[in-house]
């Protein structure tokens, strides 16, 4: 759709700009106002990615 190749420069642009202002505020990582994603999100994501596969796989439920 119109607009994508628009706007799909500035996610990554925002995301590292919060990113080091993050950093440069010198908060802890446990703040709950987070803007950007950290490891722990990638890592669930992973999870849950891997769990859909084994469950297409064995055509079960799979717990996550």
């Amino acid at each position: 759709p119109g607009g994508h190749q628009e706007g799909y420069p500035d996610t990554m642009k925002n995301f590292f700009m919060a990113f080091y202002n993050f950093i440069e505020s010198g908060k802890s990582i446990t703040d709950e106002s987070l803007t950007f994603s950290t490891f722990e999100d990638g890592l669930r994501e992973l999870k849950i990615c891997n769990a859909v596969i084994e469950s297409s796989l064995s055509r079960s439920w799979i717990k996550v």
